[in-house]
């Protein structure tokens, strides 16, 4: 629960860097823009974590 900020706000980030709309409320779109920046987030996360050990 504590990477949904994040994820929320790299996905919004990461679509108007993309010059996509952005997002307004909760529709199928917004829900869209969650699940990507969450992909990305858990992508950079696991890079990250294996680069340490």
């Amino acid at each position: 629960m504590r990477t949904r900020p994040a994820a929320e706000s790299g996905g919004g980030w990461l679509f108007n860097t993309f010059g996509m709309a952005g997002v307004g409320g909760f529709n199928l779109y917004s829900l869209l823009v969650a699940v990507v920046g969450a992909s990305v987030l858990l992508l950079v996360y696991h890079a990250v974590s294996r680069g340490l050990r």
